[in-house]
């Protein structure tokens, strides 16, 4: 999370924020909603009642807290401000610019500020969206929907308030009920999603080269087949990517296990999709030739599932099937290759 301030000739500078839980908060409450307006007693209740009995998070004193950072934001950025127009010489920027705005108790960012990474994925997975809608993923993925994926793949630099969560925990605590579960898992939907139809990208450019197993390639065709592991290589570290990714972090509200005792609750949607990915990289590892690389992954997966699960998880019949295939095909494809 960070602020930076750009004049209308150029130039910019970085405000410096303190490492502050509940400040960075407030900024990222008001920068997720894009300039949708949130109620003042809201605004309150989710960053800065979170957490506290209600002796404590009494209107007057919340309302307190909130004035207090949006203070000290205020003090930020007017100091930001004149140290830029002081190295410019002119007045680049007014001293009162803010980044709040505010009517008849309705809080939301400034019309000044953006939001450009949001801005950069939400637009990208709603252009993704909409090729979904009119079924153009049907059969393979357009080169304008990869870049889209591209495109919002590289604004997304992690996930929403990734260091605030890993550094102040207790700020977030009960998790459960933390509101900024929804947009760290809305966001991580969006990032799965590209990740996952950027390897299908790649699965498909590879399966459109040549029909014949890897294993047959000589002569004439080894330029393609080279071309063809290519694609291959890269949709398996994709896969790769969405298998552990999707399965690392609880913060995450569409990660859940299913329990042993209870066989009626089914694993979350990040749990299925998880191994859906896993299984698609070991066959792309074992087309390949790659033991090395198809241990590596299971072994970090395995180990990782366990730990968040608890030891609960198990990998599903069809994942080790799919496994024991793929370390068989390696041994063959290995000697072949």
């Amino acid at each position: 999370m960070r602020i930076e301030l750009v004049a209308p000739d150029g130039r910019s500078a970085l405000v410096p924020l303190a490492p502050s839980a509940k400040r960075v908060q407030l900024l990222a409450y008001l920068a997720w909603l894009r300039g949708e307006q949130v109620s003042r007693e809201k605004l309150l209740e989710d960053v800065f009642g979170h957490g506290l009995p209600d002796e404590e998070a009494t209107p007057k004193r919340l309302g307190e807290a909130f004035d207090s950072h949006r203070k000290f934001l205020r003090k930020d950025l007017r100091e930001a401000i004149t140290h830029l127009n002081a190295a410019a010489g002119t007045e680049l920027l007014p001293a009162d610019l803010d980044v709040f705005s505010t009517r008849q108790r309705m809080w939301r960012l400034a019309s000044t500020c953006r939001v450009i990474d949001l801005e950069a994925v939400v637009s990208s997975h709603q252009f993704i969206e909409a090729a979904h809608h009119d079924g153009r993923l049907a059969n393979g993925i357009p080169e304008d929907v990869k870049r889209a994926c591209d495109v919002l793949l590289k604004a997304y630099r992690g996930d929403f308030l990734e260091e605030m969560i890993r550094d102040f925990p207790a700020d977030f605590d009960p998790w459960p009920s933390s509101w900024v579960r929804k947009p760290f898992t809305l966001f991580r939907d969006y990032y799965l999603q590209a990740l996952w139809y950027s390897a299908e990208y790649e699965l498909h450019q590879g399966l459109q080269l040549v029909d014949a197993p890897l294993e047959e390639s000589r002569g004439e065709d080894a330029s393609l087949r080279h071309l063809q592991r290519e694609h291959y290589g890269r949709a398996a570290q994709l896969y790769q990517a969405y298998a552990l990714q999707s399965v690392n972090h609880r913060f995450d509200t569409k990660l859940s296990f299913a329990s042993f005792g209870q066989p009626g609750r089914a694993p979350g949607e990040r749990v299925i999709m998880s191994e859906r990915a896993l299984r698609r990289a070991a066959q792309l590892y074992g087309w390949l030739g790659s033991p090395y690389l198809l241990d590596q992954l299971y072994t970090a997966y395995v180990k990782q599932m366990r730990r968040l699960s608890s030891d609960q998880w198990r990998p599903s019949p069809e994942t080790l099937q799919t496994i024991e295939q793929a370390r068989s095909y390696t041994s063959t494809a290995h000697l072949l290759l």
